[in-house]
Formats: C-alpha cells, structure tokens, sequence
C-alpha cells in the first residue's frame, strides 16, 4: 500500500457519498512532503487544489496557544497568571480562573458556542466579557468543559492587553511568517484578503439533500474574529508543516520560533484527563493542544508523543507524531449535523494511514 492509496482513501471514504465534494490531504515523513493536494469542489462550483484555503474552526486554537506561550517565555504573562488581574471586569466566577484553565478547558467556558459567540461578539462589542460564565464541570475536579468561543476569546484579549496588538497581527508576525507559512496560515484577514480572497472555498453543512454554504466565513464579523487570532483560513500542506515544524521545535532542531523547546513540550503534554461535559466523553488535553490522541478517536496506531487538533466535528484533522517523524493534515468540506460516524471514519484512516507507512 501507499501514500497515494491513504489519499484516495480520504477522498472517497469523506466524501463519496455526497457528490464527490472537495477535499484536502497533506502528509510529511521525514521533512519531506510525500503528498499536497485537494480534489473536487466546494459545494458552489468553484475547484478545489493544494492552494484553496478553508476555515479550519477549532484546529487554529493552537496557534493562539503559541503565542501565550511566547508571551510566557518572554516574562509577560505567565500560565498560572489570574484572568482577573488581565480583565477586570470579568464576572466573579471567571475571574478566579488561570491562564492555563483556559488553555486546558478546566475552564469549564462552554457557552457561548463558537457561532452564538462570533454574534454576540459582533452585537455585544467588549460586553460579552462580562457575561461570560463558568459551566457544569467547573466544581467537579476530574472534569472538563471544551469551550469552542469563550476561554480563547478571553485569551485573545488578554494577548492585546498585554501588548497593545491584536492576537491576529501577532501571530502573522511571530508565528506565520517566521515558520513560512504566510499565505498557508492566514489569522489576518484584513491584510490578507485582496490577495487570497480568491483562493476562499465554502465549507458545506449538508442535511439529507440539502446542502447550505458557509458564506458568512467571508463576511465582516468573520474578518474580526479571525483578526483576533481565535480562527484562521489554511491550507492543508500549511497546517502540517506548522505541525511539522513544531516537532523540531520541540526537539530542539529549530530555533524559528521565540520559543522554548521545554515550553512546547509542556504544552503538548497532557494537563487535563477527564470527561468532558461538552464533548461527552473521556478525553485528555494540553496547553491548546489535544493530547493522548486516542481519546479523541485517532485510534492506536499513533505514538503517545502524539499531539494535534480537530475543527468543527472532524471536517479538519491536524496532527504531529514526532517519534514517527510525520505530520499529517486532511480537510472535508462538509459537516453533517448529529454525525455520530465522525469518531469511527478518523480511526479507520489514521489506521490506514500507518500501514501504508509501514508498507
């Protein structure tokens, strides 16, 4: 077996059965790309290829996790930092929270969901802070409450605070460009947007035979958010080099980035195993990263040095396994609400992911 059977395989498996749509597959091995590519079409018509840029949702969170940590390294903040002392007028029971609660989900910020959050972000201005409340599982210690919206708004915000910058800029600045990927990555849309506007493809909610895009991904209240550095636009061969990359920082092979390697490798390992009263199910997280990969249905194969993301219920899987020396990104661009097969389709692929590795 091959890469290129692991590619076709994601194609068809994802997406076969509703209208041969598009989709995106990177894989590095070794620092070398052994696949780029994209298939099919977006939903309205328009192709997809290696260049077209998604909205990756919830996969981005690690980007803003970086630029905490840097932050961190450099003195400005710390992970055991109170949200309080950062944002005072947070609500009682969010202020007592750290940094780190946020970056784990021990936060327990479960609501605002992310869309209801970019609205009200967009109605409410710097108000919505204020009515942010701390969820179920906040008082129960082996619990956890994965927030899509809330505790990474907060960070952003602490991140301008601290440095008189929006989150976006600064993750362009020191994250994207100096890891070369500007253009693959995209958390500045307003910089960004006359030149890779062109390249922006729907992301498709499909209901039965009704299928409706995601246009609002290109709107204004879209631009800010991802201006805030809490989403980004990303091509698949873009998301697993920055994953790629970070396992030579983490073992100490690359200095593109003002961070330590102890940092990272304190993020990437698990701070928070429990079960989660969003996800609901046991699962394990980093410092904005997931972490112990088979609780989030990657299946056995990977290495427990694995580490990664998902967006939107598996339309974006990103992930590292540095004993392995591989990074891998695939994109779909559909969701189909209440999916409950989601889970059993990502194991299936890693799965044959590595035995095509091994083969």
């Amino acid at each position: 077996m091959s890469i290129e059977q692991f590619v076709q395989s994601v194609h068809r498996g994802h997406i076969a059965d509703h209208g041969d749509l598009g989709s995106q597959v990177s894989v590095i091995v070794g620092g070398e790309t052994r696949v780029d590519e994209g298939m099919g079409h977006d939903g309205t018509g328009k192709p997809v290829d290696s260049n077209s840029l998604f909205f990756v949702y919830c996969a981005a969170k690690p980007l803003l996790a970086l630029m905490v940590g840097m932050l961190c390294d450099a003195g400005e903040l710390s992970f055991m930092t109170d949200v309080r002392s950062m944002v005072p007028e947070s609500s009682e029971s969010v202020g007592d929270l750290t940094i780190e609660e946020l970056l784990n989900h021990r936060a327990c910020l479960v609501y605002p969901l992310g869309i209801e959050g970019i609205v009200g972000q967009a109605i409410m201005g710097e108000g919505l802070i204020e009515s942010f409340e701390v969820g179920p599982g906040r008082a129960k210690p082996a619990w956890s409450g994965y927030s899509e919206f809330a505790s990474w708004h907060l960070l952003a915000e602490i991140v301008k605070r601290v440095t008189g910058v929006a989150a976006g800029k600064l993750i362009e600045q020191e994250i994207v460009r100096p890891l070369n990927l500007s253009a693959k990555l995209v958390v500045d849309l307003e910089q960004f947007l006359p030149e890779c506007g062109s390249r922006v493809r729907s992301n498709l909610s499909i209901s039965g035979e009704k299928r409706v895009a995601s246009l609002v991904e290109t709107a204004p209240v879209w631009r800010r958010y991802v201006g805030n550095g809490m989403g980004a636009f990303a091509t698949m061969g873009g998301l697993a080099s920055f994953f790629y990359q970070l396992s030579l920082l983490k073992r100490g092979e690359s200095s593109s980035l003002a961070l330590r390697p102890e940092t990272l490798a304190e993020m990437v390992a698990t701070r928070q195993r429990g079960y989660d009263v969003l996800l609901r199910r046991k699962c394990a997280f980093g410092l904005g990263f997931m972490t112990d990969l088979q609780t989030h249905h990657f299946g056995e194969s990977l290495s427990s040095s694995s580490f990664g993301h998902v967006g939107l219920m598996g339309m974006t899987v990103a992930f590292s396994d540095p004993d392995k020396d591989l990074a891998v990104a695939w994109h779909s661009n559909w969701m189909r609400p209440g999916d409950s097969t989601v889970g059993a389709r990502r194991k299936q692929l890693v799965s044959y992911l590595y035995e095509c590795l091994e083969g």
